[in-house]
């Protein structure tokens, strides 16, 4: 008597129960090390195990028309035919079957249980066990215990199944990225793509559809390197591109599983146009659609699940690379278009906390600087000079007798510098002095003989002797080299020059005032309009960082020069007040006072006084200082 497990038993028998399953069962599913037949052993081991009772499991593999058998142990003729039987029962009719032996029968008392094992609708296992008979009850409970054992021996059969085809998808997708990156273009890497598919899975024809704004453009055609665009076939196809990209979804016309509800109006018109059927994946980047693959086949089956699901899995791997030289060869306007797009999406959008925290410091900076006011200031460079600058030159040619002073030197005022060698001149005047004795001896004879007009010529001849004496009294007096005042001695290393000679009108010192300095400026030419007399500022040294000197500008030169590749003013100033630290040729910066300014003003205005400068010879108009 046959006892089938009709809609209760099937219902009682889901995987999915909350029966438990050995631990040792879980492991040996999760242990890949183990061959196929092993654990086809190990498992029925188990079941047999768990059910107990003396019972005997197999398991009915199919394979192609036929199915192969796997026993717990090593069985009777009579128990695997019992086993076979219900087995074989099981997979004719696809469903749970309870078989009951009739009393004179060789298994008489004893039940035999199966449940079929499916993926996708097709049977892939049946699973046996024969046990005593101990009731309908006792009967359903070990349909229950085998149908949820299953389970782990249906995941086991689908991996080995599907490990060479995924093998092959990934072979696949190596190859195709390799050739679309060794591609120089967008153009040449969607060709490569369209015809390798159509080539590797047998379509009549692959299109490669991507999308431009809000438009989807064709791309490639596999076998055509050209193609009229204002066909009607063509626009077609990308209507049914941009309908999965929309969707975001594969579609396949006409679906004959029966799947998911999709709008498929556009695939519907390619179909009545040029009849097969029509498969369309999604090229996505970051979840995104980025374009359509477009796939016509001329068989009216369609495309296998398989293929879809392969092709579901090189659009998405490959939508980077596309995405890549999509980017590199969009024009810049469009590029910054997609990026100013993108930003603001991620700013109103709900994620990127880090980018709206960045734009609300940003505005919030922006409005604070253009309400805010602050003192500008003009920044020069600066240089500390004297006041005066006196230049101490040879009075006469002669040699240097002694020196007395060096550079760095303070000196007081009238102090000897330098003496040249005045040996010569005071030869010279002792004889000059005895010419004029003589002259005045002369002069006295002619008198006392009242030769007038001799006494004339005598007294001339003793004036020039005067002036000749003058003039050498005011050399010896100028052989010693004295400073004007007090000050520094800033140029004039005569230690090495004692000895040699020296041309009138050679300069032999140069001498700063000690305690009086000016400050000179050099303003850059976009400052100096803000630059006036009476400006008042700051003055920071190098070699005094701890201390600033008010400063008072005094004097702006009209003249440039060119110091590090600019054009500078010099501007000079005062120090409001003097230190006793400051030297003559000490160097830092100076910042004037310009009154106050909005902060934006004060950050940008160089900047945009310097773009007007260089786009002003390419504007149309051109602006003017007066009125016409």
């Amino acid at each position: 008597m046959l006892l089938e497990s009709k809609d209760q038993a099937a219902e009682e028998g889901q995987p999915g129960s909350s029966q438990p399953i050995p631990q040792s069962a879980i492991r040996l599913a999760l242990n890949d090390s183990v061959s196929d037949e092993e654990f086809l052993s190990s498992w029925l081991r188990l079941l047999v195990e768990e059910v107990g009772g003396g019972a005997v499991a197999a398991v009915l593999l199919k394979d192609g028309a036929d199915l192969r058998c796997t026993f717990s142990s090593a069985l009777s003729d009579r128990d695997t035919a019992s086993l076979e039987a219900v087995g074989r029962r099981c997979a004719a009719e696809i469903k749970a079957v309870i078989r009951r032996f009739d009393e004179g029968a060789p298994q008489s008392g004893r039940v035999g249980i199966a449940t079929p094992i499916l993926h996708a609708s097709e049977l892939v296992a049946v699973a046996v066990i024969l046990q005593g008979d101990r009731g309908r009850g006792d009967a359903l409970r070990t349909l229950r215990t085998v149908q949820i054992s299953s389970g782990w021996l249906r995941a086991r059969l689908l991996t080995r199944k599907e490990a060479l085809p995924r093998a092959a998808r990934w072979r696949l997708l190596r190859d195709l990225s390799t050739r679309l990156l060794q591609q120089n273009g967008l153009d040449g890497a969607t060709q490569v793509l369209a015809t390798d598919l159509a080539a590797s899975f047998g379509y009549e024809r692959v299109s490669v559809h991507l999308r431009e704004g809000l438009n989807v453009r064709l791309r490639a055609v596999s076998g055509a390197g050209e193609f009229d665009r204002r066909l009607g076939v063509v626009k077609k196809l990308q209507a049914a591109a941009e309908e999965a990209i929309l969707q975001k979804a594969v579609i396949h016309y006409p679906d004959v599983e029966g799947g998911a509800f999709l709008v498929t109006r556009a695939h519907a018109d390619v179909v009545r146009l040029q009849g097969g059927t029509l498969c369309t994946t999604p090229i996505l980047f970051r979840g995104e659609p980025l374009g359509a693959i477009v796939c016509e086949s001329a068989s009216p089956e369609g495309t296998p699940h398989s293929v879809v699901e392969t092709l579901a899995e090189l659009a998405g791997s490959l939508g980077a690379i596309l995405h890549f030289f999509q980017e590199r060869n969009a024009p810049l306007p469009q590029r910054a278009r997609r990026w100013l797009v993108t930003a603001v999406s991620q700013l109103f959008g709900p994620a990127a906390l880090k980018l709206k925290l960045a734009t609300l410091c940003l505005v919030t900076l922006f409005a604070g600087a253009c309400l805010l006011r602050d003192e500008y200031r003009i920044t020069a460079n600066a240089r500390v000079d004297g006041q005066e600058l006196a230049t101490l030159a040879a009075p006469f040619d002669g040699f240097i007798l002694a020196e007395f002073g060096r550079p760095g030197t303070v000196i007081a005022g009238g102090a000897v510098l330098a003496k040249l060698d005045d040996r010569d001149m005071r030869l010279e005047r002792l004889r000059q002095a005895a010419t004029r004795r003589q002259k005045t001896a002369e002069l006295d004879r002619a008198t006392a003989e009242n030769r007038l007009s001799d006494a004339n010529v005598i007294e001339a001849q003793i004036a020039q002797t005067d002036a000749e004496l003058a003039y050498l009294d005011a050399m010896i007096g100028r052989a010693e080299i004295k400073s004007p005042y007090r000050g520094l001695i800033i140029s004039g290393d005569l230690s090495q020059a004692v000895g040699t000679p020296v041309k009138r009108g050679d300069p032999l010192f140069q001498v700063a005032q000690a305690d009086s300095f000016r400050i000179t400026l050099d303003v850059n030419e976009d400052l100096v309009d803000r630059t006036r007399a009476g400006q008042t500022g700051d003055l920071l040294l190098a070699s005094l960082p701890d201390a600033t000197f008010p400063i008072t500008v005094t004097t702006i030169t009209p003249i440039t020069e060119a110091k590090e590749g600019q054009a500078v003013f010099r501007v000079e100033a005062r120090l409001t007040r003097s230190d006793p630290r400051l030297r003559h040729g000490m160097e830092g910066i100076a910042r004037l006072s310009a009154g106050q300014q909005r902060l934006i003003w004060i950050w940008s205005h160089r900047l945009v006084g310097w773009l007007k400068l260089k786009a002003w010879p390419y504007l149309p108009w051109s602006g003017s200082a007066h009125g016409d």
